[in-house]
This record gives C-alpha cells, structure tokens and sequence, in this order.
C-alpha cells in the first residue's frame, strides 16, 4: 500500500550558525510556523553561493515535519519530492529523514541543471532506515538544503514551492 503525497504540518529553518552573509536581506524572517510558499531573495535564506574564499555556502536548512503518516507494521519506501524554482543554477545538497538525533541518508544530487520538480527515493528505497521505524514519532522529519551550482556558482533566487512525502507500505 501506499499513500498520497503528504505535506508537512510544520516548517521550520535552522539559521545559520557562522552568520554568513550578514549583509543579505532575509525575506524569510525568525517566524517557527512557516508554510508554502516559501519566498526568498537572493536565495533560501542567505545562500551565498560561493564567497570570496570560494567557499561553498549553503541555504539555511528547512526542517519539515508533522506529516500524517497511516499505521503500518514494515515501511517498504518513501519518496520525497521537491518543488523548487530554480534561477539558474540551484541545486539540492541535503535531503534527508531524520528521527531524533539520528539522521539517515541524504539522497540529495547536488545537480547543478535539476528541474524544478523532483522525486528522490522510490517505493523500495529506505534512505537507510530500518523498515520497523515509527515515521509518525514527533521527532521525526525531513532535512533540506539548497545551494550553488557546483562547477558554475552565482547568485541566483531559489522559491521553495513544495516538500511532499509519500510512503509505500505494509
């Protein structure tokens, strides 16, 4: 079995703890319930694509959770899916499921020509969990980042439109 593609309840972002980029303009401002779309200039927050130490930096990371999972005895796969206008060259560098303190494989391509609509995972890929794992846990949620192209960097906008989930089941 299967679900529908699910959405979050709950959009969080981790500010960035080097304060990268100070001189930026934060469009999305210190709000903790945060919901699509999620509109930036100049990136997904301060996504300095590359400084003058030619330094990858990377976007804020957004945290995703509260999605409503049915009960099942095995998880069998998910499929996380992205919606991201992309100026230029955004690619996706972090895209993981985490659970508490433990995080589990980021699937994330760092394509610097990505559409702006992808699926990461497939209806038998894990991401590394263990297939008994409670995804309705409230700890549980989904880890993502943006940033440059990573042969041809800029300063390009990215607009997060959407982060679904949908899992395959037992």
């Amino acid at each position: 079995m299967n679900t529908n593609w699910l959405t979050p309840r709950q959009i969080n972002f981790t500010p960035d703890p080097n304060n990268t980029n100070t001189v930026w303009t934060d469009i999305l401002k210190d709000s903790v319930n945060l919901i699509f779309p999620i509109q930036t200039k100049k990136n997904v927050r301060r996504i300095s694509l590359h400084d003058i130490a030619t330094t990858t930096v990377l976007s804020d990371p957004l945290v995703l959770s509260g999605f409503s999972f049915p009960t099942y005895n095995t998880l069998v796969g998910m499929q996380i899916a992205v919606n991201v206008r992309r100026n230029s060259r955004v690619t996706d560098y972090v895209l993981q499921p985490f659970l508490g303190s433990t995080v589990y494989n980021n699937l994330a391509t760092a394509n610097g020509n990505a559409p702006n609509q992808l699926i990461y995972g497939s209806p038998t890929e894990l991401w590394g969990m263990p297939n008994t794992i409670n995804l309705s846990d409230s700890t549980f949620g989904i880890y993502y980042q943006v940033g440059p192209h990573p042969l041809y960097p800029g300063s390009d906008e990215a607009i997060i439109d959407s982060v679904q989930v949908q899992i395959f089941y037992q």
